[in-house]
């Protein structure tokens, strides 16, 4: 609890992501919880 987690380090990764869940880049950064606090750089 408490603990920083990097999900996502680049569009590659991103891409990456989206293959294995069988979607797009864009639906899976949409179904990120609300909840999730984001810090983009």
């Amino acid at each position: 609890v408490g603990d920083k987690v990097e999900i996502i380090k680049d569009n590659n990764h991103l891409q990456e992501i989206s293959n294995h869940l069988n979607t797009i880049p864009y639906e899976v950064i949409c179904s990120i919880s609300k909840r999730v606090p984001r810090i983009y750089k």
